[in-house]
């Protein structure tokens, strides 16, 4: 069994038409005639796009070089008939994937054309766009934003913290395996012996944070207190990225008590 695999192509206008007319000679009559159904240009392109992604997949992953016989199930979603190959195909405007796998899968991309910034315009007056601290430390973002809040509250720069993380893929595309760090048999086993690391993808959180004791006083629900936080980092002082220096972490839970 191999491991699921997504190619797409998020820059179409690398294809010219003349391109575009090849690809299609490499596919059945029956998906070039579906193909030529739509309206569109650009979703016939996509069309004939992703077919062709999915010819590349079966080639590159099963030695398959011609494509196989395609059923349609009631729901409408196609599927090989006489080989127990799964694939699913997904487009938009601004780009194409296709999925294939032994079991049962699904791709979705969209279309995002709302800039962040746009976002806040909409829904957050001048004043509390001030107030917004933007920042990226990878894995550690959501753990990092926490020791800033907390340095905040400390210092009564604010009375209560926001903080939150967001991991956003609208078009992931897979993912590399890094040894002891991201899952090299796409799953996440959490806290298991048989983990191998974790499975990325989309996600956000958030959390609210405020002084002790105003909490009390307020009578919020409390559902944990932070008894110290600190950051540091070990640079190349660690057997490896999985892990840490122990110098290091041992630094700073001196530091966050």
């Amino acid at each position: 069994m191999i491991q699921p695999v997504v190619y797409n192509l998020d820059n179409k206008t690398v294809l010219s038409e003349e391109m575009i007319t090849r690809i299609g000679g490499y596919l059945p009559a029956s998906r070039l005639e579906k193909a030529e159904r739509y309206l569109r240009t650009v979703d016939r392109n996509n069309c004939i796009i992703s077919f062709f992604l999915l010819l590349c997949g079966l080639l590159e992953n099963y030695g398959i070089r011609t494509m196989p016989e395609i059923s349609v199930g009631q729901h409408g979603k196609p599927y090989f008939k006489d080989i127990d190959v799964s694939f699913s195909i997904s487009y938009c405007d601004s780009g194409v994937c296709c999925g294939i796998y032994d079991r049962n899968l699904g791709v979705d991309i969209q279309d995002t054309d709302i800039e962040f910034e746009e976002i806040l315009n909409i829904s957050m007056s001048c004043r509390e766009r001030k107030l917004i601290e933007r920042f990226n430390a990878a894995c550690a973002t959501g753990l990092v934003g926490i020791n800033l809040a907390v340095r905040s509250l400390e210092n009564h720069e604010c009375d209560h913290c926001v903080v939150a993380a967001a991991s956003i893929e609208p078009c992931q595309s897979g993912y590399y395996i890094a040894e002891n760090a991201i899952s090299s048999d796409g799953r996440t086993c959490a806290y298991d012996r048989n983990g191998t690391g974790f499975v990325p993808g989309s996600g956000v959180a958030a959390v609210v944070l405020k002084r002790y004791g105003d909490a009390v006083k307020d009578g919020d629900n409390i559902l944990g207190v932070i008894k110290g936080v600190a950051v540091g980092n070990d640079g190349n002082r660690k057997i490896g990225f999985a892990a840490p220096s122990i110098r290091k972490i041992s630094d700073g839970k001196e530091k966050g008590t």
